[in-house]
């Protein structure tokens, strides 16, 4: 009668050995899986805290000039950019004006306003400030609103912690008057938009 110990001890060898490189495929599978998912988390992660702190939000109160005839002049205010956000750019703002009737207009800034008090004729538009003079954008280019001698254009890059002033002009149509209510809505390049609502005061 034969003895096969041998043999057993050899296949016993191969079974544990296979089932250690089972384990060690197994356990590399869910490690890399492990930092994957790690690695999608911290994006999702600053993602969200640079969306939350990409933002711009309003600064102080909103001052306003009207006419002898009770029309909206212009109307000034100020927004910021927070110290944890991100630098936002002037020329890719937007702003839309709504009133108690008609649709939302979209404020122009394309156009050369009058001076930094008076719009083009029948012209809405928005001028800016921010370390220097008021400007006004056009195709894209800071550019010097007109009436402001020997004045220097502001730069359109609003770094965190730093402020700006936004002018609205009223032009001759669209105007606020007064007793009405009107909403500015703010979109700056990066994050969320918000509302300015006011009442125009009664002269």
């Amino acid at each position: 009668m034969k003895r096969n110990n041998a043999f057993t001890g050899l296949e016993a060898a191969i079974v544990l050995i296979a089932f250690v490189v089972v384990a060690a495929i197994f356990s590399y599978v869910l490690l890399s899986a492990g930092f994957y998912a790690s690695q999608r988390a911290q994006e999702v992660t600053y993602a969200g805290i640079k969306q939350v702190s990409s933002i711009m939000y309003p600064i102080g109160s909103v001052r306003a000039g009207i006419t002898d005839d009770g029309l909206l002049n212009f109307a000034e205010f100020g927004v910021g950019v927070p110290e944890i956000g991100q630098p936002q750019d002037m020329t890719g703002l937007r702003i839309l004006l709504s009133q108690s009737s008609g649709l939302p207009v979209n404020l122009g800034n394309t156009n050369a306003p009058v001076s930094p008090t008076e719009a083009q004729s029948g012209m809405n538009s928005w001028i800016f400030r921010t370390d220097k003079d008021w400007t006004y954008i056009d195709n894209g280019v800071p550019m010097l609103v007109p009436g402001q001698s020997g004045g220097v254009v502001s730069s359109p890059i609003v770094h965190p912690g730093d402020n700006v002033r936004i002018r609205i002009l009223f032009g001759s149509t669209n105007v606020p008057k007064s007793g009405e209510n009107f909403t500015l809505e703010i979109m700056p390049q990066f994050g969320p938009s918000f509302l300015l609502t006011k009442t125009v005061p009664q002269r």
